[in-house]
């Protein structure tokens, strides 16, 4: 498929959304493409997605808004899921930086309910960016999360019945500065 060939042979070498780079994947706009497994059960999105290449991410979305839907084959993890455990923000960045770009994904109420997904293992992206220790990716999921869906999160338990309030209650060593 084009789209893997075009981006994914260096990861995270996506920084420029001008029109060059959406005429680059036209073909996944339009076409069932965008929601296309690869062998690793993985679309275009959850494969930017799992390798934290967020202005591809933004891209993909941009192309294709309900390849958010898509979740992996293998353990049900949405792009939220993925991006919880992968990215980590450079907030020294003078550029656009990620948490910029995926900010503007926040006023899409279907991307935003998946944020309340579990995964196999009852997970939200909650959950995962919190036992993963990445306390920047779990401040900006509860900040840009609707404020009905944030209170189901906060209660929803995973497959060892934990809530993520007892995820954080449970880490170890955190810094005054980890804790949102």
């Amino acid at each position: 498929m084009a789209i893997y060939d075009t981006f994914f042979d260096e990861p995270n070498t996506i920084t420029d959304l001008s029109s060059t780079s959406f005429e680059e994947v036209k073909d996944i706009d339009g076409r069932e493409a965008a929601d296309l497994y690869d062998e690793d059960g993985l679309t275009p999105l959850l494969k930017a997605a799992s390798e934290a290449n967020i202005p591809l991410v933004k891209l993909l979305y941009l192309l294709r808004r309900r390849s958010v839907k898509n979740k992996t084959r293998n353990d049900q993890k949405t792009f939220w899921h993925l991006l919880a455990r992968e990215t980590r923000f450079d907030l020294g960045d003078n550029r656009k930086t990620s948490l910029e770009m995926l900010l503007e994904i926040r006023d899409d109420e279907d991307a935003l309910e998946y944020l309340a997904e579990g995964d196999n293992d009852g997970n939200t992206p909650l959950h995962i960016a919190i036992e993963k220790r990445n306390f920047q990716f779990a401040r900006f999921i509860m900040e840009i999360a609707p404020q009905d869906s944030f209170e189901n999160i906060m209660r929803k338990r995973n497959g060892k019945d934990l809530t993520p309030i007892d995820l954080i209650g449970s880490a170890e060593c955190l810094l005054p500065s980890q804790i949102v």
